[in-house]
């Protein structure tokens, strides 16, 4: 027989779930960085000063402009860093140093600083693919937890941009690919607008200056990827 419900009763059961609901929504706020943080973004590309790096910059900084008292921006070059030293995916096949290559742990320890709390992602567009670079850093770097139990890209918002030779040249599949990746990394996928999940941008002749309509696109990803890494807890998938 089921116990008969009071007005007392009831309002003593919601009060007391409001008052759950109220703790619960200042742990999580406390949660949400409050100090200054950082967004890299990771230049996939062989080239450090042509299209890819243009694009970055222009979302870079367009995240920047979201908090500029809050928001640094870092550029890393995937070229730099050798990928090509994990044993755990390469086995014997591994190079543990490569014509001055920076150690790739290095930049998982880079990542996993408690202050970066947005990554950016951009490639050109290779057989309408992510570059061999992007596909080799999400081949090595750790799943999960570095070596002192930090999360490495886990539960970071994320956004990914591809420059192809094209209007439609194959960014789509390239966005789509690097997006793939942060799902695995279980990060937070930010798109752009109106149902886009990356920004396309067109490489006319070496540049990008033409292409405004990718440029806005760019733009609305470091906005939002900023907005989503100032209030996104620490500990979303804890």
């Amino acid at each position: 027989m089921s116990e008969k419900l009071s007005r007392r009763h009831f309002l003593s059961s919601t009060v007391l779930a409001a008052g759950t609901a109220v703790v619960t929504q200042q742990a999580s706020a406390q949660a949400v960085p409050t100090g200054k943080i950082k967004v890299i973004a990771l230049n996939g590309s062989p080239r450090k000063d042509k299209t890819t790096v243009a694009a970055l910059t222009v979302a870079m900084e367009a995240a920047k402009a979201v908090a500029p008292d809050r928001i640094e921006v870092e550029l890393v070059h995937l070229v730099d860093y050798n990928l090509f030293s994990s044993t755990r995916v390469l086995g014997d096949l591994a190079i543990p140093a490569i014509n001055g290559k920076i150690e790739f742990v290095k930049l998982e320890e880079k990542l996993s600083a408690p202050e970066v709390r947005g990554i950016l992602v951009g490639s050109p567009t290779h057989n309408s693919s992510p570059s061999s670079l992007v596909t080799l850093f999400f081949g090595q770097v750790r799943h999960g937890n570095d070596k002192n139990g930090c999360p490495i890209l886990e539960g970071k918002p994320a956004g990914a941009l591809a420059c192809g030779g094209g209007r439609n040249g194959g960014q789509e599949n390239v966005v789509n690919g690097i997006n793939t990746y942060f799902f695995h990394e279980k990060m937070i996928l930010v798109g752009t607008d109106s149902g886009r999940v990356g920004a396309l941008l067109w490489n006319q002749k070496d540049s990008i200056d033409a292409d405004e309509f990718g440029k806005k696109l760019a733009v609305t990803l470091g906005q939002r990827v900023a907005k989503a890494a100032l209030s996104a807890p620490k500990n979303l998938f804890a």
